[in-house]
């Protein structure tokens, strides 16, 4: 993918992206694992299986996402009738962290080639500041017209079921 001069001058960035990834994926289980201490951890407590006869959709994907988090988190030991001991499980953590920086390195691959599509074919391209995660401008010439100047930044996402997600908006900007 570094063929490109645009995706030569970003590629170095993508380890910081997937750090960043699996920063925020450790911050979400120590945050689950806090709410499973404080309700002594009973999986019933915190992360029960939404009924959806009672809640509007939205509520119900919020607590069903919630739910599957917990699920992938955590291993079970049933303690009686309904009821559930919940314990983070080494493996599931590990497997956590890994899917978010497998799916931030699939982001940034992403990123970087509608990067080099919006650009188009270029001669040059550097990037000025190592700072993608605040602000970043790529100053890019081409063979055939005058050089362009194009910032980015990063913003990290969290949608409305708690998937977390980063985006790089990139806009061309004027001399």
């Amino acid at each position: 993918m570094t063929a490109n001069p645009v995706a030569a001058a970003v590629a170095h960035l993508k380890d910081e992206a997937i750090q960043a990834a699996a920063h925020e994926a450790v911050r979400t289980i120590e945050r689950e694992a806090k709410i499973l201490d404080e309700a002594a951890h009973d999986f019933g407590n915190p992360a029960p299986f939404p009924r959806s006869f009672n809640l509007g959709r939205e509520e119900y994907l919020k607590k069903k996402a919630h739910y599957t988090l917990v699920s992938s988190l955590v291993s079970l030991r049933s303690t009686g009738i309904n009821k559930w001991d919940a314990a983070l499980s080494d493996a599931k953590t590990a497997r956590f962290v890994e899917l978010a920086k497998e799916e931030a390195a699939a982001a940034y691959d992403l990123y970087v080639m509608k990067l080099v599509g919006k650009i188009g074919p270029c001669k040059t391209a550097k990037l000025v500041g190592n700072h993608i995660w605040s602000k970043s401008t790529l100053v890019v010439t081409f063979e055939d017209k005058l050089p362009e100047k194009w910032t980015t930044r990063t913003i990290i996402n969290i949608s409305k079921l708690g998937k977390v997600f980063l985006q790089w908006p990139t806009r061309k900007i004027k001399w």
